[in-house]
């Protein structure tokens, strides 16, 4: 089973949520009409957010004040990343194509089978279904203690575009996974032959290595975007909601409600946060399995030099090692290792801090205008 067999369900889902991943059309008419629905999606989808936050129910809090202008930005923020996302998949179309045609013929070629990878995406694609839809949506209307149909209409629109960004993670996770799957593959393969002596599977292997390199390039072509917009995402929902939480909701809400509102925020961020954290960890650990392969020639012993060709080729492999890029990019601003997690949190911390201040001066500003009130009326 190739990627793309194993990905059917998924990338149907994400076809009806207005996400054109590796869609074959049938013509340049239903190719046109289906780019015409996914922008319409991401309009309606703009609108919700401003009845959201205009919903009494939804959205009983203050309007002029940095708890609403925090979460309202961040929402924004939100649906420009996805409007992007859509039009930065519509342009890619055919790089998005390359990518599965080059990973087709790799995993012909290796005989990989991405079984475990369609069970894996079937169980996390219904997780995210049930948990936001089955959960996360009751849990809004409990921490209200309020109920009406049309905040419900409003609400379920508004989670259909955070489902939307979760199972975008998880197919770029699968992604990720698959790669990481060949280049296990072609190491173990490698070592192999070299252990046995046997110097004729070398060549075909150092040949799938380097296309498995073509496919970074592709993927940081198609999804080297969503990359950077998904970690903007990771920066601007952690900070806003801590935030809006230790300042916003706390200290004015009561004790049951305030713990219901905590469980809401955990159960939208937690999928797309561990999922953010899955997809830095594969692509840190794909370089390092891609930098294996180089160290894997060590166990080449040729001192007779009996198989000049495989020696060249192995001498051309090491030297083209040294100048092709085998870490994923986040649109060509930054690589996408380990030290993007610790980036984002340090961040995070810096972001706080900047709030508090204006939540202080907020107050201070808020207590001058009361006692100047309090000054008139004596």
């Amino acid at each position: 089973m190739h990627f793309a067999e194993s990905q059917h369900h998924l990338v149907r889902i994400l076809t009806i949520l207005g996400y054109p991943v590796l869609r074959e059309f049938k013509s340049d008419h239903s190719k046109r009409c289906f780019f015409a629905y996914a922008i319409f999606t991401k309009i309606i989808s703009l609108g919700t957010i401003f009845f959201h936050f205009c919903d009494p129910i939804l959205f009983p809090h203050n309007k002029a004040t940095l708890i609403f202008f925090i979460w309202f930005a961040e929402s924004v923020v939100n649906q420009i990343c996805m409007t992007v996302l859509t039009l930065n998949n519509i342009i890619k179309d055919n790089s998005l194509r390359k990518v599965s045609t080059l990973l087709e013929d790799l995993q012909s070629t290796f005989a990989i089978d991405c079984s475990q990878l369609r069970r894996t995406s079937d169980v996390v694609t219904f997780f995210v279904i049930i948990l936001y839809f089955f959960v996360f949506i009751p849990v809004v209307f409990l921490s209200k203690n309020a109920f009406s149909v049309p905040s419900l209409i409003i609400k379920i629109l508004y989670t259909i575009d955070g489902i939307s960004f979760t199972l975008y993670e998880v197919y770029l996770l699968m992604l990720l996974w698959s790669l990481e799957k060949l280049l296990i593959a072609i190491n173990f393969r490698m070592i192999f032959a070299f252990t046995l002596g046997k110097s004729q599977p070398v060549v075909p292997l150092l040949t799938g290595h380097s296309k498995v390199l073509q496919c970074v390039e592709l993927i940081n072509r198609s999804f080297g975007l969503f990359l950077l917009l998904m970690t903007l995402e990771m920066l601007f929902l952690l900070t806003g909601n801590l935030y809006c939480h230790v300042f916003g909701i706390w200290p004015v809400v009561e004790t049951e409600r305030a713990y219901l509102t905590t469980i809401k925020t955990l159960i939208w961020i937690g999928p797309q946060l561990a999922l953010w954290l899955a997809v830095i960890i594969k692509c840190n650990r794909f370089y390092y399995l891609a930098n294996e392969t180089a160290l894997c020639t060590r166990h080449f012993d040729d001192y007779s030099m009996q198989n000049t060709k495989v020696t060249r080729q192995i001498n051309k492999f090491l030297l083209k090692n040294l100048h092709q890029k085998k870490k994923f990019s986040a649109y060509g601003f930054f690589d996408i290792d380990n030290s993007v997690i610790y980036t984002v949190f340090s961040s995070i911390v810096t972001y706080l801090v900047i709030l508090i201040q204006f939540k202080q001066l907020e107050n201070d500003l808020t207590n001058e205008n009361g006692g100047g009130n309090d000054t008139s009326a004596t």
